[in-house]
């Protein structure tokens, strides 16, 4: 049974509605705004169109945009726009759906596109049990028949893509090395240390790191006396969630977990400069990563137009966190060692990484599911189906040749001692397990690495061309071959590849420095 559209037309002319996520918009409008990171153009839609398609497309979207998140309606408005460009491209206006025109369009799009046809057929049957016109006839009993593929998942990571599947786990200790080095020196914004720490250890999507809040952290006393930090972080893609109204614990590592509470009390610091009082805004309901724009303007409206405001005015959206990552990348310019370039990092690449790390420890698909919060194991199953295992146990042959590409080694080489910045002082020699001098210091504070292994990565170390770095890498090789025989598991000498990279370009460079000095 069709409803009388000119008389809902009519009735649906400037009504306002309102979104799960607190957000309102008029039917009439051009743009809806269905959140902070949502929105959708219908002029975009308006060329490819008849006027009473249009209608009948906007009152189901409307019914849509009420009951379902922001992202899935965007997300069946994009599908069934992209039918329609796609069918006005044919030679006219969409007036309706048509079961040839369907099949063709599917035709179109071919295997590793079909899903778009899934997401229309769940519209589609909304639209008919809504009664709307602009359906064509035999639409629905040729979708009932239909098997559609869905959206081909993992892809990147089975074919272990080096600009956008799973980092290795050279390339993922690169990028954490670079960004504490920046934030060492001042390069980087606690901020942004922080949210490269939690995106890439932590797995979560960049609208939930948005969705956090001072009052996410919590601190606590271990039975053993030291502090332990866990996050409860706001899930997301939860059937009927809305904002903020589910949560999963995330535990912290202590360094990160003073990390984000020191990005807390500076955060609170700021506020207090506003002059907000408490009753306004608290500092615990204030974003981890507040949009400060929107935080001054929220303080000084009067408290009718604060009550209208949507609850995550105050959040960054998910496209601004987006951004934010891959510029941090982008500036701390950590280099791959499959590419020799600078890596290419975006949030769904750290998730993957996540992912291919805990699937390579031996975790099932349960768990991986758990870390990365999925709502079930349909996309976790990849990671184990998939086990990279493009990470071998890095020998002198290999090592020779990706040393000079992953530029593990960020010190500098120096002919004599008395070259070295603090080379007068005798407790900046860093000295062989023999106890042999292999270079100096050039950090004035206290540094509670391991030396002479951690020296080797570390920005301040000054490597003497004639140390005994042959011997240290000796005795690192044959360390790992005793823990891997011993242990019987690869994994275990993982975490000593990147220094063995950086001992390899010493030695590398030494060499080619006494060939220029003619003593080789």
């Amino acid at each position: 049974l069709m409803v009388n559209e000119p008389a809902i037309a009519s009735q649906l002319a400037g009504r306002v509605y309102a979104t799960n996520d607190g957000y309102t918009f008029n039917f009439n409008e051009s743009v809806w705004k269905l959140s902070r990171s949502q929105r959708i153009n219908w002029k975009l839609l308006k060329p490819h169109v008849t006027n009473a398609f249009m209608q009948a497309f906007k009152s189901v979207i409307a019914e849509y945009a009420i009951s379902s998140s922001a992202a899935h309606t965007r997300s069946s408005y994009e599908r069934l726009k992209h039918y329609c460009e796609w069918g006005s491209s044919q030679g006219e206006q969409v007036s309706e759906i048509r079961a040839q025109s369907l099949a063709n369009y599917r035709a179109f799009l071919g295997k590793r596109r079909e899903w778009y046809v899934g997401v229309i057929a769940g519209l589609v049957r909304r639209w008919n049990e809504l009664g709307y016109s602009g359906l064509g006839d035999g639409l629905l009993t040729m979708l009932d028949g239909w098997t559609i593929s869905g959206n081909v998942k993992g892809e990147a990571v089975q074919l272990q893509s080096p600009t956008q599947g799973a980092l290795t786990d050279l390339e993922f200790e690169a990028l954490y090395s670079a960004v504490v080095a920046a934030y060492e020196v001042g390069e980087l914004l606690l901020s942004d240390f922080v949210l490269m720490m939690l995106s890439a250890f932590s797995g979560r999507r960049p609208a939930q790191l948005a969705d956090l809040q001072a009052q996410d952290l919590v601190e606590a006393q271990a039975s053993d006396g030291l502090t332990e930090y866990v996050l409860n972080v706001p899930r997301r893609k939860v059937r009927g969630g809305t904002f903020r109204s589910e949560f999963k614990v995330f535990a912290l590592n202590v360094e990160n977990g003073r990390a984000v509470k020191s990005l807390i009390e500076l955060n609170a610091e700021r506020l207090k400069k506003l002059d907000a009082p408490e009753s306004v805004l608290g500092p615990h309901e204030l974003p981890l990563f507040p949009k400060w724009s929107e935080v001054e303007h929220y303080i000084a409206l009067c408290p009718e137009e604060r009550y209208r405001m949507p609850a995550d005015v105050l959040h960054l959206s998910s496209a601004a966190m987006s951004k934010r990552i891959a510029k941090i990348a982008q500036q701390v310019g950590a280099i791959s060692e499959r590419t020799g370039a600078p890596l290419e990092i975006f949030p769904m690449r750290l998730r993957r990484t996540t992912g291919t790390r805990a699937a390579r420890e031996g975790l099932g698909v349960l768990v991986i599911a758990e870390i990365l919060d999925h709502t079930d194991t349909q996309n976790a199953g990849v990671y184990v189906e998939n086990i990279p295992e493009h990470v071998d146990a890095i020998n002198r042959a290999v090592a020779q040749q990706i040393a000079p590409i992953a530029q593990a080694f960020s010190g500098k080489l120096v002919e004599t001692e008395e070259d070295a910045s603090r080379g007068d002082d005798p407790s900046s020699r860093i000295r062989s397990g023999s106890g042999n001098v292999m270079g100096n210091c050039g950090h004035f504070g206290f540094c509670g690495a391991l030396a002479p292994l951690a020296c080797y990565t570390c920005k301040s170390f000054q490597a003497w061309v004639h140390g005994p770095h042959q011997e240290v890498l000796d005795g690192l090789l044959a360390d790992n071959e005793r823990v891997s025989r011993l242990t019987g598991d690869p994994q275990m000498t993982n975490i000593m590849h990147r220094t063995i990279l950086a001992i390899t370009r010493v030695i590398q460079l030494c060499d080619e420095r006494e060939r220029k000095l003619g003593t080789f």
